[in-house]
């Protein structure tokens, strides 16, 4: 998968098995921008977090399913094996 911005460095994270995926993703996100998650925009204004968890899950089985997303001017891909990546700014 190709970031929406070519020039950015990717961030790698994976997700806790028994974490929420919305949490991690807000974490990743927040680390790789350097701020504390609770200054940033929630994520369920950007998407439904329940359902992104339920999305994933459902897709544990397709070893390259991923969903992509903006968050925070960062382009954000989450894969079904629970791998985060981030592209900053």
């Amino acid at each position: 998968m190709q970031p929406v911005q070519s020039d950015a460095e990717a961030h790698y994270f994976t997700s806790e098995e028994d974490g929420e995926l919305s949490v991690d993703i807000v974490t990743a996100v927040a680390a790789v921008k350097g701020v504390d998650p609770l200054e940033m925009r929630p994520l369920n204004d950007v998407l439904d977090g329940d359902a992104l968890d339920q999305l994933i899950r459902s897709m544990a089985t397709d070893a390259d399913g991923a969903v992509s997303f903006r968050l925070a001017g960062c382009d954000v891909y989450v894969h079904a094996d629970g791998g985060i990546v981030v592209y900053g700014e």
